[in-house]
């Protein structure tokens, strides 16, 4: 089998369903799904149903998390290639599939490779990083990596199982936010390119695992992953460096965004929570160097 897609799902059957329509629409494709579900507890298995004899469905007895989730799905897949796919997502033509599997196949330099990404609601795309997260203010920036994309979204990514199997998959200790830059940096480490493949577009929603999270919540907990990725992959001088950094530009936009808040704007409150969060967030880890 050319290519198994791995979907992990949490509460969000109509995403699902919508993903699974595009999915199943794929034509010249070789190509099994696997659906594992980290204990939802929606109308996601009742969606489910029609669609039993086309997957491979794995309930978690708890939500374990994107990163493991995907693991354990990895463990049972037989493709040569495991495509990670966000549930939110659908494809755009009934040969993406296709044309994705024919680039990796053709391209064993790259350890990792994503498409295009639209995102629905701004019709924006999610282009590839050149640089990791803070990279450009530390003192001791990554060098001699292959290739020239850092890293991509952890909504679409295609890798060789033996890569996946090589650098261990996702790292388990990131929940939900961060395991993307993770990956993407280990696979580098390892020796090998990040790929992009624009010809290929998939359409993102984004967000839906945490739609009905707020804004401060679903900030403090990606500045908290932020942090994590900083003190498994960067000196710890370098990480203090950038504490103090997020905390000055944390403080100061959360202030612009209050004072505009104040005065009627609805946009800069949702900033302001978030902007509030990376101050907390960032006083944290501030606070847990010098008790250290």
């Amino acid at each position: 089998m050319d290519i198994s897609i791995i979907i992990v799902n949490y509460n969000t059957a109509h995403f699902l369903k919508a993903c699974l329509d595009s999915l199943l629409k794929q034509k010249n494709a070789d190509y099994e799904i696997i659906i594992v579900d980290n204990a939802s507890t929606d109308n996601t298995f009742e969606v489910l149903q029609p669609y039993e004899d086309k997957i491979t469905l794995i309930k978690n007895k708890e939500n374990v998390g994107f990163g493991k989730a995907n693991n354990i799905g990895a463990k049972i897949a037989k493709g040569d290639f495991l495509f990670l796919l966000n549930q939110d997502t659908e494809f755009t033509s009934d040969y993406d599939l296709k044309k994705i599997t024919d680039f990796v196949k053709a391209n064993k330099h790259y350890g990792l490779v994503s498409t295009k990404i639209t995102e629905i609601k701004t019709k924006r795309e999610t282009k590839p990083r050149e640089t990791y997260p803070g990279e450009k203010i530390i003192l001791h920036p990554l060098r001699g990596l292959p290739g020239t994309i850092a890293w991509v979204l952890g909504a679409v990514m295609i890798l060789p199982k033996e890569v996946y199997a090589k650098i261990h998959g996702f790292d388990e200790d990131f929940f939900l936010y961060g395991e993307d830059i993770d990956i993407c940096l280990r696979v580098r480490k390892a020796g090998y390119e990040i790929g992009y493949l624009p010809e290929v577009e998939i359409l993102h929603f984004g967000g839906c695992t945490e739609i009905k999270k707020g804004q401060y919540s679903k900030s403090y907990r990606k500045q908290k992953a932020l942090y994590q990725f900083y003190q498994k992959h960067y000196e710890q001088k370098d990480c203090e460096r950038l504490y103090r950094y997020e905390l000055r530009r944390g403080l100061f936009r959360a202030l612009i965004h209050k004072l505009r808040c104040f005065f009627g704007s609805k946009r800069s409150c949702g900033k302001y929570e978030r902007y509030r969060a990376i101050v907390e967030s960032s006083r944290d880890a501030i606070n847990h160097v010098s008790t250290k």
